[in-house]
């Protein structure tokens, strides 16, 4: 068993490797093509500005690729019975809200988009899950033939050309960093989420779940208001399963919402504690729930040790969310005793509720932080 483990991990390993050797090598050839042709249709213009237009190309092609990546996504969840909840493409959000289209902002560290949809009704133990999660890397796969077709074989204006290559590469780069499963810092990868379902009906149930609680969120619901047993995971439950720990996460978020700060920690210090894979996104957060019941309880020191300087990092790379900021918040009035602070914190915090996309998590993090300060008040 250990062998197969080991076996397994070195495959891990050396796959991802295998298989982006040759797109590096396509990439260097196109770039290649692309830096000679570029440059010669520019002669006079210095060398350094001719590959900072080219970069400029690739991070364009990353962009749109990203674009159609996540409309990959949108389409084949159409097309599989799924309809639309958001569409968000680095922190710029569509969202349905009341049954009209609106704009908000929301971003995620580690995450260039993200398209989310509601599921279709749960019928006989299936909902479609497939399609879904691969039609980002299709999409990817697809538009990279495509450019790479019009880059070799369509005449064109030696930017537009460039343009083209970039795209090609991009496309299969993007497509293969998806496709393949990839366990990354702060996320799985579609590849990943998707050999996760396919390993347990238990974890196609709770992504359903997800889905579903997510939608309620964005219809303005609360945790605390929704039904206690969609928090709640059979015993038996693989929880090394990072879909099936995700429905644990929301218990952990529920009970914070519902103000049990002694019942929430317990919880949030078990699940962490634990074996359970949790998202290296979810585990942050909650070390930030954390220190947050941890100061409502004036244990100060237990808060300490969960902002470290690692924690302090991430909270920086999120430090428009929500819930970061109200254990800032936290911390500057009830730890530091700096009132200035905290009203500077709250102010920003009232500046990115009004474009923030879930209107129920500003409502709790907006009571979570009045706690804060009423127990300020009783010191």
């Amino acid at each position: 068993m250990q062998k197969s483990s080991k076996v397994k991990q070195i495959v891990q390993q050396i796959l991802p490797v295998a298989i982006f050797l040759p797109i590096g090598f396509l990439g260097g050839y196109l770039m290649g093509r692309s830096f000679v042709r570029f440059s010669a249709s520019l002669s006079g213009m210095p060398d350094v500005l001719i590959l900072l237009s080219l970069l400029l190309l690739l991070f364009l092609a990353v962009f749109l690729q990203i674009i159609l990546h996540e409309t990959g996504h949108l389409v084949c969840g159409l097309l599989t019975g799924y309809r639309f909840s958001s569409f968000r493409i680095g922190s710029w959000m569509l969202i349905k809200e009341s049954g009209r289209l609106r704009l908000k902002t929301l971003s995620i560290a580690g995450t260039g988009g993200q398209c989310l949809l509601l599921p279709p009704e749960w019928s006989e133990g299936k909902s479609p899950y497939v399609l879904y999660h691969m039609g980002g890397a299709l999409m990817n796969f697809l538009t990279g033939v495509l450019f790479l077709l019009l880059y070799l074989y369509c005449p064109a204006h030696a930017l537009v050309s460039a343009l083209f290559g970039a795209l090609a590469i991009t496309g299969f780069a993007v497509g293969i960093m998806n496709a393949v499963p990839l366990r990354l810092a702060l996320l799985d990868n579609d590849g990943n989420t998707l050999h996760l379902l396919r390993k347990d009906p238990q974890a196609v149930f709770a992504f359903y779940r997800m889905l579903e609680i997510n939608g309620q969120i964005a219809n303005g619901l609360r945790l605390k208001d929704m039904p206690e047993d969609w928090f709640t995971t059979p015993a038996a439950a693989d929880k090394q399963n990072s879909m099936i720990a995700t429905i644990e996460v929301y218990r952990c978020n529920r009970l914070l919402d519902q103000q049990q700060f002694m019942q929430a920690a317990a919880s949030i210090r078990a699940l962490l504690g634990s074996d359970a894979a949790i998202a290296g996104i979810h585990r942050n957060l909650l070390k930030c729930d954390l220190a947050y019941c941890a100061m409502m309880q004036s244990d100060f020191a237990s808060a300490q040790s969960e902002l470290d300087d690692q924690q302090r990092k991430f909270m920086q790379s999120m430090k428009n969310f929500p819930s970061v900021l109200r254990t800032q918040y936290t911390e500057a009035l009830l730890q530091d005793h700096d009132a200035t602070k905290a009203e500077e914190i709250f102010a920003r915090f009232e500046r990115i509720a009004k474009k923030y996309p879930y209107p129920a998590d500003i409502e709790s993090e907006r009571e979570l932080m009045r706690a804060a300060e009423a127990q300020s008040a009783h010191h």
